[in-house]
């Protein structure tokens, strides 16, 4: 691939490589554009693996480009908050590459985008929902074989697989929403996932992308800064609730040693049958953080300038390790939604 010097190059390079065949399931195809939302809180673009060196595409503001060989980056800051990432590299090069950068900067992190946000916005666009995925597994299970779904299904005329999603919907966090554009010769054909990646199988005009991802982040933007505004406000908690049952004693020991995907090292500092109150740090971005966990329920306070990301990211990464369908409200009013 060559390296775009104008977002005009870019957009002609996306165009080319862009499948047209609608009728195949391309969701792991290599041609496919993938693009990764992600939640900054630095105004300088730091280095990702070997992707360095960033430079300004000449005919624009805010899109830069970086290159490592025939492999290269797009970054769009079209926001104070927001990047996009696009990229035609391999799924697995572009996510080993998008998963380090993110993981191993501080200050960066996914856009967890929650399943009614990605409803709300595709019926806004007046995209169509033509499938889900559903994951889930009991990362805390002591079992040979812990509980575990993984599911995704595109949406058809049969009723027993109509009632299968519909209780799966029900129970577990959906990660995933396939959605088509409302255009009739060429309609774009996306996949939506709650860590902020999208994939784009097909589309008849590139700005349809453009558009699409712009209105996702900037979407996302403004949801950070009503929540950071209420946080600040009215100091109050974040509240979870969701549908599968914790076990505490084992929650407990995985958030005390900081390995698991949620990014919180804390540690138990009060303890009943049915509750543990934990304390410590957010490690996107090493600020101080609190969190009540019931079996059912939680309550998370992130004081002074914290970044409130750790409530989506709670609602995505536990929802598919140990809690299932979870949402997240403040003060009775669901938020990032």
């Amino acid at each position: 691939m060559i390296t775009p010097k104008t977002l005009a190059e870019f957009k002609e390079s996306v165009s080319v490589n862009l499948i047209s065949d609608l009728d195949s399931d391309y969701e792991d195809s290599n041609s496919n554009l993938k693009v990764q939302l992600i939640e900054s809180n630095v105004l300088t673009i730091p280095q990702i693996d070997g992707f360095s060196e960033w430079r300004q595409l000449n005919d624009t503001k805010h899109w830069y480009v970086s290159s490592v060989g025939e492999k290269y980056v797009v970054l769009n800051k079209m926001n104070d908050r927001v990047w996009a990432a696009y990229s035609l590299m391999s799924v697995d090069d572009f996510s080993k590459v998008s998963k380090s950068w993110i993981r191993n900067t501080i200050n960066l992190d996914n856009c967890w985008i929650s399943v009614s946000q990605m409803q709300r916005i595709g019926k806004e666009m007046g995209w169509s929902e033509h499938g889900i995925g559903i994951k889930y597994v009991d990362s805390l299970s002591t079992d040979v074989y812990p509980s575990k779904v993984s599911i995704k299904a595109w949406y058809g005329n049969n009723r027993v697989i109509d009632r299968l999603l519909e209780e799966a919907k029900d129970n577990f966090s959906i990660n995933s929403i396939r959605l088509k554009s409302p255009k009739h010769k060429a309609p774009a054909s996306s996949e939506w996932y709650s860590s902020g990646k999208i994939t784009f199988h097909s589309a008849e005009d590139i700005n349809d992308i453009i558009y699409c991802v712009s209105k996702i982040s900037n979407d996302y933007n403004d949801e950070l800064k009503h929540v950071t505004k209420l946080r600040d406000s009215e100091k109050g908690s974040f509240e979870f609730s969701f549908k599968q049952n914790v076990c505490l004693d084992q929650y407990s020991d995985a958030v005390s040693k900081g390995k698991t995907d949620l990014q919180l090292w804390m540690m138990e500092t009060e303890s009943s049958k049915d509750f543990k109150r934990f304390q410590g740090v957010d490690m996107h971005t090493w600020d101080r953080i609190f969190l009540d966990m019931g079996d059912r329920y939680a309550y998370m306070t992130i004081p002074g300038k914290g970044c409130v990301n750790a409530a989506p990211r709670l609602v995505a990464v536990q929802g598919e390790k140990i809690m299932g369908k979870t949402s997240v409200y403040y003060n009775g009013s669901e938020v990032f939604a």
